[in-house]
């Protein structure tokens, strides 16, 4: 007890702690304690799939919901634009000689 912490604790990148969980596969669960060397559940082909589908899902809903602020900036913006649109015609409308004042 206190000895140094087990290699998959001292990985730096996932990829290396994914090895060490696709290894856990691999052998199977009464090889190792697994407990003891810190390697979480075990990776497979099967969870590998499922997270990727996750991800690959949460990204389309990332990219639903960037393009629904993105049309609702636009449709703001639209709306800015005619709303100083108008008040520009009624500005140049209560002008006298611009053909709405009382000249």
């Amino acid at each position: 007890a206190g000895g140094a912490p087990p290699p998959y604790l001292l990985a730096k990148t996932k990829e290396v702690r994914d090895a060490y969980r696709r290894f856990r596969a691999k052998v199977g669960e009464d090889k190792f304690d697994w407990r003891a060397s810190g390697v979480p559940q075990a990776l497979t082909a099967e969870l590998e799939e499922q997270q990727r589908l996750k991800k690959k899902e949460k990204e389309a809903k990332r990219k639903k919901e960037r393009q629904r602020r993105k049309k609702e900036q636009d449709e703001k913006r639209r709306a800015r634009e005619l709303e100083e649109g108008e008040r520009a015609k009624a500005a140049a409308a209560a002008e006298p000689g611009r053909g709405g004042g009382q000249g």
